[in-house]
C-alpha cells in the first residue's frame, strides 16, 4: 500500500487545499495505486488525462511526487472541476445517457434502477445514480458528497432532502 507520508512534500498545507479533498481524491480516482492507468487516458494517483494536460508526460503523471504536486496546484489555481470523483454531475454523466445540464435535471420519474435521484443540500442540488430500487429506499452510487469521494449509501423513501427522480425518457420506455 502506498503511504501518502512517503512524499517529499505535503501540497494540501503548500497550496493551502483541504488534506480531505485531497486524500478523497486519490482514494477514488486510482485507490492510491500510483501506477493507474485508464482506458480514458488518466495516469497515476490522481489520474491525470494527458490529452487535457499535453504538457504533462505519461512518467510525470505517473511519480507520486509529480502528481501529487501538479494535483495541488491545479486545485489551488482551478478548483477541483478536472476530477470526476469531485462532480456529482460528471459521475452520473460516466453512466446516464443524455444527462442534461444540472439546472435541467427536475423531476420526470418515478424512481429507477439506472435512473438519477435529486438530492438538496442547504440548497445546492446533488445527484447520484440509482444502483437499486429496494424495498426501503434507493441504493446510490454518487461522488461529491463528501469532497471528491465516490460512494453508495441508501436513500430512504422519507428522507428530507430528496426531492424527485430523473430518468432519460428516450432510455426508460
Amino acid at each position: 500500500q502506498f503511504l501518502i507520508e512517503e512524499y517529499q512534500h505535503d501540497p494540501a498545507k503548500k497550496y493551502d487545499i483541504s488534506s480531505t479533498t485531497l486524500f478523497n481524491l486519490i482514494a477514488s480516482e486510482s485507490a492510491w495505486n500510483p501506477s493507474a492507468t485508464s482506458s480514458t487516458g488518466d495516469y497515476g494517483l490522481v489520474q491525470i488525462n494527458l490529452e487535457s494536460h499535453p504538457s504533462v508526460s505519461k512518467e510525470q503523471a505517473l511519480d507520486p511526487d509529480f502528481a501529487l504536486e501538479w494535483a495541488g496546484k491545479e486545485i489551488a489555481a482551478n478548483g477541483t472541476g478536472a476530477w470526476v470523483s469531485c462532480s456529482c454531475v460528471q459521475f452520473v454523466r460516466t453512466k446516464v445517457r443524455g444527462l442534461p445540464r444540472m439546472a435541467e435535471v427536475k423531476p420526470n420519474s418515478r424512481p429507477l434502477k439506472g435512473g438519477v435521484v435529486i438530492l438538496e443540500y442547504r440548497g445546492v442540488k446533488h445527484i447520484a445514480y440509482i444502483e437499486a430500487v429496494v424495498e426501503g429506499g434507493v441504493k446510490i452510487i454518487e461522488a461529491n458528497f463528501s469532497s471528491c469521494k465516490i460512494g453508495r449509501r441508501l436513500i430512504e423513501w422519507n428522507d428530507p432532502h430528496l426531492k424527485g427522480y430523473w430518468s432519460n425518457p428516450e432510455t426508460s420506455m
